[in-house]
């Protein structure tokens, strides 16, 4: 290498020296420039700081030296006396005795207006339990007097069949049977069975009861010219005993069902008729009569 070269390269590296060190010159001259000024403005906020922190402890000291307890114990002591006390006190109390007394006046005329309410309500509850006995002992009376009427119809009815028997079991071979082949018949088996002496003319009529059956025979109603006809064949309905003819006496529909009812208790051997009147024999051997409206244990333990 040339002393020229060595030359050349010698100027050209100091001159890039020289460049780097302006560079970092003016990058430090900015950095110190920020941080002064980051000072400065610390500064100033902490300068704004102690202003405002100052000034409040003046506005506190002039509310502190205006609302001190002293200052309102002055501003206050004269307003407020006993008698200024007493006064409103006592316009307080008469504002309250007012509002009592008015309400309680009105508590008293709702009182009234509910208890004269409550008279008139006590007096139709009267009214009404009155007129309820009263409608009890007339329904009372109504159903005892239908009760009586109808033992005295069904009376008058059994009367009616004083002369009347029915008779069970006589074959009843076709639906047609007329009223004198009924009479044939059952005036045959009055004298065959019973050894009757009786006439056609004897019975007023004599006619089956209900449908016609394949499966049964009808029974046949018997009305006789005369009661003693009746009797006899109640007296003598025993000789039919054992055969599948049955006597008994013409029963109303009350009576019949009387009948049944005792004949179906427990306590009841035996159950018959005679002239309509309905007789039992309990176990016991003891015999009653029974009547309509009384039960069967009462005539037993009676």
């Amino acid at each position: 290498m040339t002393d020229r070269s060595r030359q050349k390269r010698y100027l050209s590296s100091t001159s890039e020296s020289d460049q780097s060190s302006g560079d970092l010159g003016k990058t430090l001259k900015r950095e110190k420039k920020l941080a002064r000024t980051e000072i400065v403005d610390k500064q100033s906020a902490l300068d704004q700081q102690n202003t405002m922190e100052a000034e409040l402890r003046k506005i506190r000291q002039k509310l502190d030296k205006v609302i001190s307890e002293d200052t309102l114990d002055k501003k206050l002591k004269p307003l407020l006396t006993k008698d200024d006390l007493k006064t409103a006190l006592e316009a307080i109390k008469g504002e309250i005795l007012c509002e009592v007394n008015k309400t309680t006046e009105e508590l008293k005329a709702a009182v009234h207006v509910l208890s004269v309410e409550n008279d008139g309500l006590k007096r139709q509850v009267a009214e009404l339990n009155k007129q309820s006995v009263n409608q009890a002992d007339i329904i009372k009376g109504a159903n005892a007097a239908a009760q009586s009427n109808r033992l005295k119809v069904n009376e008058l009815e059994q009367w009616t069949r004083k002369s009347s028997i029915r008779i069970f079991g006589i074959p009843d071979p076709k639906p047609a049977e007329t009223a004198i082949e009924c009479t044939e018949k059952v005036t045959s088996m009055l004298k065959d069975k019973l050894n009757m002496n009786i006439e056609e003319k004897d019975i007023d009529i004599a006619h089956r009861l209900g449908k016609f059956s394949t499966d049964g025979n009808r029974p046949i109603i018997v009305k006789f010219m005369t009661r003693k006809h009746k009797i006899e064949a109640i007296q003598k309905r025993r000789a039919m005993k054992g055969t599948r003819i049955v006597i008994r006496e013409d029963l109303t529909a009350m009576n019949h069902k009387l009948l049944i009812s005792a004949k179906e208790h427990a306590n009841v051997e035996a159950v018959w008729s005679k002239d309509g009147v309905i007789f039992a024999k309990f176990h016991s051997g003891k015999i009653v009569r029974v009547e309509h409206g009384k039960p069967i244990d009462s005539l037993l333990n009676g």
